[in-house]
């Protein structure tokens, strides 16, 4: 029996979600202030996408922004307000 299944990361996690999506096609991917710049084959992501990156975390939403702009799938880049890098908040 084949069973839908998601991936997430966090951190450089983030980055092997990604990279694994563009092989495994997973049914979605979430990324946690992750590093997606890390990732190989953002192009070939076919699952939708959410990256959660804190507000505080500057360095890393410019990141985030530059994959997020080499996804060719369905995604969405939400900031969490007053949030650091691991949400310790």
């Amino acid at each position: 029996v084949s069973l839908p299944f998601a991936y997430f990361g966090a951190s450089t996690g983030g980055a092997c979600a990604l990279s694994a999506a563009a092989v495994e096609k997973p049914f979605a991917v979430v990324v946690r202030g992750g590093r997606p710049d890390m990732a190989t084959g953002l192009e070939k992501v076919k699952a939708p996408v959410l990256m959660l990156v804190g507000s505080l975390d500057e360095v890393v939403i410019q990141l985030n922004q530059k994959a997020y702009r080499e996804l060719k799938c369905e995604k969405e880049l939400k900031l969490i307000e007053g949030a650091t890098h691991l949400f310790e908040e």
